[in-house]
């Protein structure tokens, strides 16, 4: 029986939860959505066993994963804000934030805790390479 990292047991939209939460919390309110789609395309492609099962399809101006946009559109109106949908990007206020990770720890304990802080740091490395913003 092969061994199934553990991260793989966690929704889709609680990792994306807790990587803009942590990236909230450490100033980085404001994620572009083409950035957001590329940066987690890029961790998928390097360490795939890491998250759920997602495939990405890309082009040389977008990447698209209609998994990772189901658990986007799950969590716009309560946990993060599409404030205009025109303006592509997704926010989440420091404080709702905090109070989210404060959930998330509680419901998956100090192992996810400390794995999504460490996906938040290989994001926002993705991130600032490949966004201006």
């Amino acid at each position: 029986m092969a061994l199934v990292h553990a991260s793989r047991r966690y929704p889709l939209s609680d990792i994306v939860l807790a990587v803009l939460s942590h990236a909230a919390t450490g100033g980085r309110t404001r994620i572009p959505l083409f950035g957001l789609y590329r940066a987690f395309g890029d961790l998928i492609d390097e360490a795939s066993e890491e998250f759920p099962p997602m495939r990405f399809s890309r082009t040389p101006f977008s990447t698209y994963s209609k998994r990772l946009e189901d658990a986007i559109q799950a969590l716009v109106g309560y946990a993060i804000e599409l404030p205009n949908p025109r303006l592509r990007h997704v926010e989440t206020a420091p404080t709702a934030a905090a109070r989210h990770l404060r959930w998330l720890h509680e419901k998956h304990g100090d192992a996810f805790t400390r794995w999504s802080a460490s996906v938040t740091d290989r994001f926002l490395e993705k991130l600032a390479a490949n966004t201006t913003e």
